[in-house]
């Protein structure tokens, strides 16, 4: 029997179920992605089918044996996070990153604050594509995928000012400035560890491409929707303001 009380949440996804009731993946802050059936929540009509949506920090008890559990109780832990406009599109990036990347019931240590800590950022307006890297880089280090940010394959320490390129997935090796691939200045990647100063906009995007090659063979060759959500939504307003379609702009 698998039994939790009062364990701090975010809800990831959630769908209708049997019987008038839904099926909820949550991420948990002891527990990981958790499973969670809300028993006849529509059929009864229940507040709780309100509460249990994105962006609303719970606390959550539930019981049961296997992948699935019922869930027994849930009670906010704080108000929604107001996330709007594009960083809106993000959150929802995050959550499928998360539910295309996790097992249920496996703990993984920090990776509830660190996601709870990017939703906090995006609510408060700071740079959407910086916290998404900021993420993605710390996700691949919880799940074993990260390479050594901090030297190349060689194991040289990397220098501020050099620039490298991500080999076949398995490290950096140093390549003259206008090399061509997954490239990163070793300033940008140490900003990214150690929190520092936002690097140029040109930066991130390498920075961008070259994290997205490494989620790739992880995440399979089904496109994200949160993106594909995302283009429609700048190609829609770009329509309305009568201005070229903005639509290829990546986060």
């Amino acid at each position: 029997m698998i039994e939790a009380s009062a364990q701090p949440a975010l809800v990831l996804h959630r769908r209708p179920y049997r019987e008038g009731s839904l099926l909820v993946e949550a991420l948990t802050r002891d527990a990981g992605r958790v499973g969670l059936v809300a028993r006849g929540v529509h059929r009864r009509r229940t507040p709780l089918a309100g509460l249990l949506q994105p962006l609303q920090p719970l606390l959550i008890s539930w019981r049961g044996r296997g992948d699935l559990v019922t869930l027994h109780q849930a009670e906010p832990a704080g108000p929604p996070l107001r996330v709007q406009g594009e960083a809106l599109y993000a959150a929802l990036y995050l959550n499928e990153l998360l539910m295309r990347l996790l097992q249920r019931h496996l703990a993984l240590g920090g990776l509830y604050r660190d996601y709870l800590e990017t939703l906090l950022a995006l609510e408060h307006g700071l740079p959407i594509d910086w916290w998404l890297r900021r993420f993605e880089c710390r996700l691949l280090e919880t799940l074993g995928y990260a390479i050594d940010w901090r030297h190349a394959i060689d194991g040289t320490p990397l220098h501020r000012e050099q620039t490298y390129r991500l080999q076949g997935g398995e490290g950096l090796v140093p390549v003259s400035a206008d090399a061509e691939g997954f490239c990163i200045l070793g300033a940008t990647l140490s900003a990214l560890l150690d929190d520092g100063p936002l690097p140029e906009a040109y930066e991130r995007t390498r920075l961008r491409r070259l994290l997205a090659a490494l989620l790739a063979p992880h995440l399979g060759p089904r496109p994200l929707a949160s993106r594909e959500l995302l283009r429609r939504a700048r190609g829609s307003a770009a329509t309305r303001a009568g201005a070229p379609n903005p639509s290829t702009t990546k986060q």
